[in-house]
């Protein structure tokens, strides 16, 4: 559903047999704040899928801003601190360097990409696979100029 007033898209499931379904198969638990899911779940999936994952929880719960100089981004995530391994898992098995602070909540955590390399490989895979992502996000750095050297 596309909401006008907040020029945002919403997606919402009601079916008592689907959802629990997509909850097992993809580790999704009641209260995900505090119920991270496994990370040992989703190295079975292609290392695309991964980062096509990783773009949507940036569009979902991350900050893309300018890092102080001309073409150079960070890209933060704000997370629960319940999902830190979740996200140390992730950036080891996609080979990021991790950069994870906790925000004096203690509760909080900041895990922030600053690798230009990594963030114009994900630009790439949302070019390359037309993946839908969050425009007002984006398009500041959503521009193709080389590729990432395999």
């Amino acid at each position: 559903m596309y909401r006008e007033d907040t020029k945002s898209y919403r997606i919402s499931f009601a079916n008592s047999i689907s959802i629990p379904k997509f909850m097992e198969k993809y580790d999704i638990h009641y209260r995900k704040t505090y119920n991270p899911v496994n990370f040992e779940n989703y190295k079975q999936y292609d290392k695309l899928l991964l980062w096509s994952l990783l773009i949507g929880i940036i569009d979902g719960d991350g900050h893309i801003a300018n890092n102080g100089s001309s073409g150079a981004f960070v890209i933060t995530i704000t997370a629960h601190k319940s999902w830190e391994q979740f996200y140390k898992d992730i950036f080891e098995w996609l080979d990021i360097p991790e950069h994870i602070k906790e925000y004096s909540s203690k509760t909080t955590l900041a895990i922030r990409i600053y690798r230009k390399d990594i963030i114009q490989h994900m630009c790439n895979i949302i070019i390359d696979n037309n993946l839908f992502y969050l425009k007002r996000k984006w398009q500041q750095i959503l521009m193709r100029k080389e590729p990432l050297a395999s």
